[in-house]
């Protein structure tokens, strides 16, 4: 009679299940790792910018940007850009800049730093260059709300060739 009534082998019935469910499994995985890749190459971050008068930032005038911060909790990292023709680094060593940051309940805070433009080497198409440098790292904007910063410069003469600046907040 043969081998009639005799019960499968569960590993064999299990790789049929398997085998079975693969297309399922496989496109699953795809989203998976779409999704995860999509999340990476996210910017998790906000930018604020002013523009400047490109013919001549006098160190009377002062350039505001307004972020308005929604998380009072997390670690934040700073970086401050200017957007500069490609001849203010070639003729210009520094920009010794002011910050000043009022807080949603209007702390107000001032420091000064020196601000140093890439040197480009090499001959780049456009017009403009933006240069970024890390201005705080770790920081916790503790209120929710408005943050304002203010930039001024205290060069002696107008400075010529920057067309913005700003602050780029991440998470």
């Amino acid at each position: 009679m043969g081998n009639e009534g005799v019960p499968v082998n569960n590993l064999s019935f299990r790789t049929c299940i398997a085998w079975r469910n693969l297309p399922y499994i496989a496109n699953f995985a795809f989203i998976i790792l779409h999704f995860a890749f999509l999340s990476s190459c996210a910017h998790r971050g906000d930018s604020v910018a002013a523009n400047v008068d490109v013919s001549g930032w006098g160190s009377d005038t002062e350039y505001s940007v307004v972020y308005n911060n929604r998380d009072s909790l997390s670690l934040r990292e700073l970086s401050l850009f200017v957007l500069h023709e490609r001849s203010f680094a070639t003729t210009n060593d520094s920009l010794l800049l002011t910050i000043t940051t009022v807080t949603p309940d209007s702390l107000v805070w001032s420091e000064e730093l020196a601000f140093y433009p890439d040197r480009l080497k090499t001959a780049e198409a456009g017009r403009f260059h933006e240069t970024a440098r890390p201005y705080r790292s770790r920081v916790t904007l503790g209120r929710k709300g408005p943050y304002t910063f203010t930039f001024s410069h205290r060069n002696t003469i107008p400075v010529e060739g920057i067309k913005g600046i700003g602050l780029t907040i991440d998470n």
